[in-house]
């Protein structure tokens, strides 16, 4: 009887505190979901956004406007790209945007999509004609209001080229760094790529910034004797000088490995060597170039995500 008597004094307790957690959570979420969305509409800032939009997984709309967010970053990075020159590099920011305006085009998501979509595609039909693209000025003609449609019709009409790229050459500097928190540390700029997980980087870790790409530094640290290059986001980390940091990874170019090799975690044998070797005929995608090493981007198998690393240039074709 005592025994019956517990259980549902335990049970009544039970269901007093579960809607009030359930409620509480839920108004969590709210905030967090309403945060997200300031930061789309007043600030502009996409990638807070997107962590947020993960954060909140499936709760109401937010797998929707992941993929929103996700667009936005990539059609930014195009910009960006463009402005310097790198045309190719561009397009293949455009074409992951077209991917995700793609699966929101047919409901219009938030009432941008469809245009988002059109307007990607357009700046494909852009890239790919080397005189004025009678089919982006059909399209930009009924896109004035989004993103920069309007400055893009009329600079085809006047037969203003895209900028021309040209080689960068890049020395690599070493600037004096700290991280404000724990930072996730990748084998590339963004979260497509590998994670290094032996590498643990906090506000205690000596860091050095070799480089900048997009929204993530090329960070060199030090493990006991090992060095290690690898990439962590901007934001996460505060330069101690007002140095500049030089773009990387902006010029990359196939190459097709003439001899196998070992990869390295930085340019040369005092580098950490990663589990990687890398067989004579595999298709890597070169960059910047430091001593007798190259930073590649190298692919294991399908099942994996990509990783940068380094290799001897002599070991890549021309």
């Amino acid at each position: 009887m005592k025994k019956v008597c517990v259980c549902l004094v335990i049970l009544f307790i039970f269901l007093l505190v579960f809607p009030a957690y359930s409620s509480q959570t839920g108004i969590d979420k709210r905030a967090i979901y309403n945060d997200a969305l300031a930061y789309i509409e007043l600030e502009d800032d996409y990638e807070k956004a997107l962590e947020l939009f993960e954060k909140l997984g499936s709760y109401t709309d937010s797998p929707n406007w992941r993929l929103y967010c996700m667009g936005m970053i990539a059609i930014r990075k195009a910009n960006e790209l463009e402005a310097q020159g790198f045309i190719q590099e561009a397009k293949e920011e455009i074409e992951q945007a077209i991917s995700y305006f793609e699966f929101l085009s047919p409901i219009d998501f938030n009432g941008k999509s469809r245009n988002l979509y059109t307007y990607c595609n357009a700046r494909l039909d852009e890239y790919g004609s080397k005189g004025i693209s009678q089919s982006a000025l059909d399209k930009y003609a009924t896109l004035v209001g989004t993103e920069d449609s309007l400055d893009r019709y009329l600079r085809l009409i006047k037969g203003e080229p895209l900028p021309t790229q040209a080689p960068h050459n890049v020395t690599l500097s070493v600037v004096p760094a700290r991280a404000e928190s724990s930072v996730e540390t990748l084998l590339g700029p963004g979260k497509k790529y590998m994670r290094l997980e032996i590498i643990q980087v906090d506000q205690y870790t000596k860091i050095n910034i070799c480089g900048k790409e997009s929204d993530y530094y090329l960070i060199e640290v030090q493990k006991g004797n090992e060095i290690f290059r690898c990439w962590a986001l901007t934001r996460k980390i505060q330069l101690d000088s007002s140095a500049e940091i030089p773009r990387v990874g902006m010029n990359g170019w196939k190459s097709t490995l003439g001899k196998s090799v070992q990869a390295y975690y930085g340019p040369g044998e005092q580098y950490a060597k990663t589990d990687f070797i890398i067989k004579q005929g595999t298709v890597v995608t070169a960059y910047e170039s430091e001593g007798l090493y190259t930073m590649t981007e190298y692919s294991p198998d399908s099942s994996r995500k990509p990783a940068r690393v380094w290799v001897k240039t002599d070991a890549l074709s021309k």
